[in-house]
């Protein structure tokens, strides 16, 4: 049985928040922006968040896949 374990309800399994997919698409454009402009340590830590909203996206993607149920946003992009 699918559940929804997030706080905003529906028909999917939530393991993330509305905003991710934007969030990860803005965090990638931010890091591939960033090398060369910003300190090593900010790029760690930006690169860090980026890939982390991307683990969510693709567990939230897997999840989604194995149970027959459409995307309900555009794929993820990879990261650069």
């Amino acid at each position: 049985m699918l559940r929804s374990y997030g706080i905003l309800g529906g028909a999917f399994p939530e393991c993330w928040s509305r905003g991710t997919p934007s969030a990860y698409r803005l965090a990638n454009a931010a890091c591939a922006g960033a090398k060369g402009t910003m300190d090593e340590e900010s790029v760690f830590c930006l690169t860090m968040l980026r890939d982390d909203l991307w683990v969510r996206l693709i567990f939230y993607k897997n999840v989604l896949e194995q149970h027959g149920i459409d995307l309900p946003f555009d794929d993820i992009p990879p990261k650069t």
